[in-house]
């Protein structure tokens, strides 16, 4: 394995399992940082925006993403996935020293789902929306209305789960 990779624990499983198809949960999280400006080791892992965001507020938007949703405003161009539904089963964001952290549960995401959606919510929040606007945004399917994309630094998938309800539409 590369040295960045850890193998925390691992177990026998069916002949039909496969890492990717088998999983029934994704957690990311998204580490954003507040401060003046991050430490040169941490560059490579967070998003500096040099501001402190309102946490209320971003939780506010981010409770609309909640249960099963149609999350093609979130889709970037290329993506092939069959459906743009997802189950998402929290979205939530929380203080972390002088960083933020956004962590996201799901069944599956699109491709860049988690960046577009972390982009978003904190372009939003500058901006002084709020989530009536966020959810109207979610709700148009239009990837227009998405903000920006946020960095691929500072995004990590935090966990996979495999023995939870397969949830697909």
């Amino acid at each position: 394995m590369p040295p960045d990779i850890r193998i925390n624990d691992s177990k026998v499983v069916p002949e039909d399992f496969n890492a990717r198809f088998s999983a029934t949960s994704r957690t990311y999280r998204y580490f954003i940082h507040c401060g003046a400006s991050p430490l040169a080791s941490e560059m490579r892992y967070v998003w500096p925006i040099h501001r402190f965001p309102n946490l209320h507020v971003l939780n506010e938007m981010a409770s609309c993403l909640k249960g099963e949703i149609d999350c093609a405003t979130f889709a970037a161009a290329g993506d092939q996935s069959l459906s743009t539904h997802r189950f998402i089963d929290n979205a939530v964001f929380y203080p972390d020293g002088e960083k933020i952290v956004f962590e996201i549960a799901a069944n599956a995401f699109l491709w860049k789902m988690v960046r577009s959606i972390t982009g978003s919510l904190i372009q939003f929040e500058k901006a002084g929306k709020d989530a009536s606007y966020f959810k109207e945004v979610l709700e148009s399917r239009d990837r227009k209305r998405a903000g920006v994309t946020a960095p691929a630094t500072g995004l990590f998938l935090w966990n996979i789960a495999f023995d939870g309800i397969r949830r697909h539409v």
